[in-house]
């Protein structure tokens, strides 16, 4: 069953990792797309064995290889189609002159190299594309120099190669994310020098922001090479977080605050305790106004008025109780 999507929703370094991860065999074909989602006269062909491409052209036509190498100058066409003919059905063309001592392992080399760089590289730049993955059961020999190479190794070829990055602007990682190497991660691609250094920081601990400024590259740059490094299975973004900040405060720090209404703020200080003498004299010059104050406070014991008791009053008082003590 075939793969179908476009290059606007899925990019073709996605593309290819996933192709990778996924051991896919078959052909890839991608049609060039018109803004308004029309296809072009422009496609590209692209077979796949286990997860790595095995060869590229422009047609279908099992032509391409022969065309490459005529236009060199290293065989007539008619002799190498003859030469290829006469061999097993399933050896690579490629291989096949090779064995005959036509063609040397170098120039098989830029032989496969020139349909990498003419064929795939270019398409890293396409802002809309359509993609076919249909699975092949038949192998492309006359197409194949007898070299592969990981589809994620043509995918940093083809990005190192690029200059507008317009098409993948959406795809790069963002310069707050950092970088984590991938467990038993193996990759057969040869880093460049910057793409090494960025690699040395994926520790999960610094942003890419701060990646850049301890290589002295651009935030731009670094987030390309982190991108390339990301569809090539090296590394993964991830997440960094940071302590929040905690103010520093000094002893003086109100003298230099205001308030609501622009002034200055006074600064609260404990009162000075007083001493045993001051506390004393303080205490005597304040008796009568204190004792007053609590005097108010505390309830009265006796606050009613005595009346006075006249003499006769009490004579009287006296005769009565005597008669009736004697009746």
């Amino acid at each position: 069953m075939a793969f179908v999507g476009y290059l606007s929703k899925f990019s073709l370094p996605e593309l290819f990792q996933f192709i990778q991860e996924g051991y896919k065999s078959g052909l890839l074909i991608i049609r060039t797309l018109n803004a308004d989602k029309t296809v072009t006269d422009k496609t590209s062909y692209i077979w796949l064995q286990q997860g790595r491409i095995v060869a590229a052209a422009e047609t279908n036509e099992n032509k391409g290889l022969l065309t490459l190498i005529t236009q060199r100058g290293w065989m007539s066409q008619d002799k190498a189609s003859k030469v290829f003919q006469m061999s097993p059905g399933n050896m690579a063309m490629g291989l096949c002159l090779k064995s005959q001592g036509l063609l040397q392992a170098e120039q098989l080399t830029l032989l496969f190299r020139a349909q990498i760089t003419s064929h795939v590289c270019p398409l890293f730049q396409l802002r809309e594309g359509q993609f076919e993955l249909t699975p092949q059961t038949s192998l492309p020999y006359a197409e194949m120099t007898g070299i592969s190479i990981p589809a994620t190794e043509a995918t940093i070829t083809g990005l190192r190669m690029l200059r507008d990055w317009s098409a993948l602007q959406n795809k790069l990682p963002d310069l707050t994310s950092g970088l984590t190497k991938k467990i038993f991660a193996k990759s057969e691609v040869r880093l460049e020098y910057s793409e090494s250094q960025v690699l040395e920081y994926a520790t999960g601990k610094m942003s890419l922001r701060d990646i850049a400024r301890t290589i002295e590259l651009s935030n731009e740059k670094v987030a390309q090479i982190a991108f390339r490094l990301i569809v090539t299975n090296l590394v993964e973004e991830c997440l960094i977080t940071t302590a929040p900040h905690k103010e520093e405060t000094s002893p003086f720090a109100d003298l230099n605050s205001t308030n609501a209404f622009g002034q200055k703020r006074i600064p609260q200080t404990q009162p000075t305790p007083l001493t045993t003498k001051a506390s004393s004299q303080l205490s005597n010059n304040n008796s009568h106004s204190l004792s007053g104050t609590s005097k108010l406070l505390e309830p009265a014991l006796d606050s009613s008025p005595k009346a006075a008791v006249s003499k006769s009053f009490l004579h009287n008082l006296v005769g009565f109780l005597q008669s009736k003590a004697a009746s």
